[in-house]
C-alpha cells in the first residue's frame, strides 16, 4: 500500500536526522557508560518477533549490569535507573529502523518466549505481527507495567497493539508521537481515549 510505503519513507527520514543531530550526544552517552560502568558493553542484541512472526536482531542499550565491580554502585544504580526512565536505552533502535525491521511507531516487539507464553491466554496474538514493531506504541505510553505483569495487563497491552494494527492511520501515528513525548517529560501515562474515543469492546 502507498500509505505504508510513505510511513517507511518517514521512518528514515527521521531516523537519519535523529543519528544526525543526537551523533555527539550518543558518542557522550557511550562516554559516560563506559565511565560509570567500566568494561560493561553499551549494546546488547535481543531476538525479538517482528512483522509477520519473522524474528529479528533488536538492539538495545544495556541497563542491567552486575555492579560487584562497579567503584561507585549509588552512581551506575542511578544513571542504569536514568536510562530507563527516559527510554534512552531504546536510542540504538534506530539502527532497527534504518534497517528495515522497525517503525517509529508500532506495537512493542516481544520475546520469542513471550509469544509462546501469551499464546496460552490470547490465541489472537499474532494478529499484532501485521505491523513492523514500533520504537514507542499504544500501550508502552498508556499502560504502566510498573504495577506489575498480570495477565490482565499483558492482555490489555496485546489488546490495544491488535487494535492499533487494525486501524492504523497517520493521524494515530502522529498523536502517539505526541504523547509519547508528553509521557517521557511528565511521566505520566496517558488515557486511550485521548488517541482513540470510540468504546471498541476490547478497549
Amino acid at each position: 500500500m502507498l500509505i505504508l510505503q510513505i510511513k517507511r519513507i518517514v521512518d528514515v527520514i527521521l531516523a537519519i536526522a535523529i543519528l544526525l543531530i543526537s551523533f555527539w550526544q550518543i558518542i557522550i552517552l557511550i562516554i559516560v557508560h563506559s565511565c560509570v560502568l567500566g568494561r560493561e558493553p553499551f549494546l546488547f542484541i535481543q531476538k525479538r518477533v517482528g512483522k509477520n512472526n519473522i524474528v529479528f536482531r533488536c538492539l538495545k542499550c544495556r541497563t542491567m549490569h552486575n555492579l560487584s565491580n562497579s567503584d561507585n554502585v549509588y552512581i551506575a544504580e542511578n544513571y542504569q535507573s536514568l536510562l530507563r526512565k527516559f527510554k534512552m536505552d531504546e536510542i540504538p533502535q534506530i539502527l532497527n529502523i534504518l534497517e528495515g525491521k522497525m517503525s517509529f511507531v508500532g506495537p512493542r516487539p516481544l520475546m520469542v518466549s513471550e509469544i509462546d507464553e501469551y499464546n496460552s491466554f490470547i490465541p489472537n496474538i499474532k494478529e499484532r505481527h501485521k505491523m513492523k514493531p514500533g520504537l514507542t506504541g499504544l500501550s508502552q505510553i498508556t499502560i504502566n507495567e510498573r504495577k506489575g505483569k498480570s495477565k490482565k495487563i499483558i492482555k490489555d497491552k496485546m489488546n490495544y497493539d491488535i487494535w492499533y494494527c487494525n486501524n492504523w492511520n497517520p493521524m494515530i501515528d502522529t498523536k502517539i508521537v505526541y504523547y509519547t513525548i508528553v509521557h517521557i517529560i511528565s511521566q505520566n501515562y496517558i488515557s486511550v481515549t485521548k488517541i482513540h474515543k470510540n468504546n471498541e469492546k476490547y478497549i
